[in-house]
């Protein structure tokens, strides 16, 4: 495509191109084959890496918020879990305690032959 030709398509399109655009089309335009395909792989080589560089700064960003709101969690869950820890503790302490018979209960005889059966 000559310059004549990519200008009145650029201006068919509805694309206004700055001058640095047009010089370095132009510039690209003046280039043999293989300097044109060397040049577009270096190009598509650069720019698939920046946008790496780019996809790896906000994965990293979000890994980082990821991480500190986890140890946020996690430390709130741990200043509630030593209290809800003294509470078990207190409760299988209470429940660890023998049931005292109540004084002057009398045993039915089922009560006493499950006794005499569990030994």
């Amino acid at each position: 495509m000559s310059d004549k030709e990519h200008a009145a398509h650029e201006e068919g399109a509805g694309h206004e191109r700055s001058k640095d655009y047009e010089k370095a089309r132009s510039t690209f335009d003046g280039l043999g084959a293989e300097e044109k395909a060397a040049f577009l792989v270096e190009s598509i080589i650069r720019t698939v890496a920046d946008g790496l560089k780019e996809v790896s700064e906000q994965v990293s960003e979000a890994f980082k918020q990821a991480c500190e709101q986890a140890e946020a969690q996690a430390s709130g869950e741990s200043e509630s879990d030593e209290g809800a820890d003294a509470k078990a503790a207190a409760g299988a302490k209470k429940a660890s305690k023998p049931k005292k018979k109540a004084a002057g209960k009398k045993t039915s005889d089922k009560d006493q032959k499950d006794d005499k059966d569990a030994s």
